[in-house]
């Protein structure tokens, strides 16, 4: 009898687990389908131009795309005196690339993206090349006053490196980049459009036309045109 007993415990442990992961899983794909494909999020003014595109894949697999430039004007016009110093090594202004790939999760009202190792470019080139050239041009006035030869340039050069990576690095501007990295950020859907809320509550609206496809055509008939190559655009 104690065997039975144990046997039916045991069974009907596992059968409760098995249906709280039911209900959870069905929980998940619910809400999933609203958020998965590519959302596009631009933000624009006379100085800069920031275009942004985040795709949600299944799996928790996100990625995103973060280029625009930033004009000379913007630049000069910043309340850093560091910022504006850019503004005269880079006439044609700065135009900044983000690429990321990462993982997401998401609640009924909260959307959590983690990208942990952002990758860079800042007029085409990476990190390292925008901290040379910002060095190379503080430097030059250094190395005409001192009349220094040619031979004694990249070791000033590389001093004024080693000071900017002091005060700058790359995480220091990805982090700017994803200011929420890592924290869930309130979300809500409206007519096809993602609108996330950072905790100033200032809202950025992502939108797409892969919400709205799933929205008409049934979530069952999206995954199989997805399967099958179908691709989304969004604007």
């Amino acid at each position: 009898m104690a065997r039975i007993d144990l046997i039916t415990r045991i069974t009907t442990t596992a059968l409760v687990t098995w249906l709280c992961l039911l209900m959870l899983h069905g929980a998940a794909d619910a809400q999933s389908p609203l958020l998965l494909g590519e959302w596009h999020n631009v933000q624009a003014s006379e100085d800069f131009d920031l275009d942004s595109r985040l795709m949600l894949h299944e799996g928790g697999v996100a990625h995103v795309e973060l280029a625009g430039p930033f004009s000379q004007a913007y630049l000069a016009a910043s309340d850093d005196e560091d910022v504006q110093q850019l503004a005269d090594i880079f006439p044609d202004g700065l135009q900044v690339q983000i690429v990321a790939d990462g993982t997401w999760t998401a609640t009924d009202d909260s959307l959590t993206l983690d990208f942990p190792d952002p990758d860079l470019m800042i007029n085409g080139g990476n990190f390292e090349a925008f901290i040379t050239t910002i060095a190379t041009a503080l430097a030059a006035p250094v190395i005409r006053q001192l009349n220094l030869p040619p031979d004694q340039e990249p070791a000033v050069i590389a001093t004024f490196v080693g000071l900017l990576e002091e005060d700058l690095t790359e995480q220091d501007v990805t982090d700017q980049a994803f200011a929420n990295n890592g924290q869930p950020v309130a979300y809500r859907l409206e007519q096809g459009a993602l609108i996330l809320t950072d905790a100033d509550g200032v809202d950025a609206r992502w939108h797409s036309l892969t919400a709205a496809s799933v929205e008409m055509m049934g979530w069952g008939q999206f995954k199989r045109r997805t399967a099958a190559g179908a691709v989304w655009k969004t604007e």
